[in-house]
């Protein structure tokens, strides 16, 4: 996965160290909190992501259930999911990623500390 080619929605619970790092990778990344959307549910996130062809980034576990029980469109969906959420561990998860997937739309992608899977729509 090439970083610099990604559009991201970076979540509220995304930590700002997270989005740093992405966009000194050259992804370009829309932050809920800085964009004001703190607070719109995850159906709004998934709709605008999809409609700007943004992957959502998330800790939040809801994500995947309105997109695989709700058969919610989206555009891509990555679960962080380890049990240290330290940035510093998060973005050790990410690099682990861009190393070894290459990301396609409707991707649903988990990083855990077990490693990485992925279910596809």
């Amino acid at each position: 996965m090439n970083l610099s080619r990604m559009r991201f929605f970076a979540d509220e619970n995304i930590s700002p160290k997270v989005v740093a790092y992405l966009r000194e990778h050259g992804a370009d990344v829309l932050d809920v909190k800085e964009c004001g959307w703190q607070g719109k549910t995850d159906s709004e996130i998934l709709e605008k992501a999809l409609i700007e062809k943004r992957v959502c980034s998330t800790c939040d576990k809801d994500f995947g259930t309105l997109a695989v029980f709700g058969k919610k469109p989206h555009y891509g969906i990555i679960f962080i999911r380890p049990r240290n959420l330290k940035p510093t561990n998060i973005i050790k998860l990410l690099k682990k990623l861009t190393e070894s997937v290459e990301f396609q739309e409707g991707m649903i992608i988990t990083l855990t500390d077990a490693g990485i899977r992925i279910r596809r729509s």
